[in-house]
């Protein structure tokens, strides 16, 4: 082997057979792993389409935002977007736990679902 020449031909040819060997010994004998399953957040019986939507463009200013972070204008556009999908998602659960506690305490019979919800 010494004095010998290699040529980059003989490299690649032994390059990709290892890795293919490599390849098959790890799909025989490992588990291919799965990719991770984005976790959705909690569907509340409250938190419904309009909060949705309103999540949706908070998230999508905020990636104007990385895009462009020198514009004020679109920080302040992404500022009253946070203010908007806090101010309804607390309007909406505190209308849902209001009207909820309306039934109970009128006496009439609430199931265990609604407040599983």
């Amino acid at each position: 082997l010494i004095g010998t020449t290699v040529d980059k031909e003989d490299v690649k040819v032994i390059s990709s057979d290892f890795t293919s060997l490599i390849n098959r010994l790890a799909a025989n004998h490992f588990e291919l792993s799965k990719p991770p399953k984005k976790s959705k957040p909690k569907q509340d019986a409250w938190y419904e389409g309009h909060c949705q939507s309103a999540r949706r463009i908070m998230n999508r200013s905020l990636k104007l935002i990385d895009n462009f972070p020198d514009q004020q204008h679109l920080k302040d556009r992404h500022r009253a977007n946070v203010r908007s999908y806090r101010n309804l998602v607390n309007s909406k659960r505190d209308r849902f736990y209001s009207k909820l506690n309306a039934k109970i305490m009128s006496g009439k019979v609430v199931s265990w679902r609604d407040f599983n919800k």
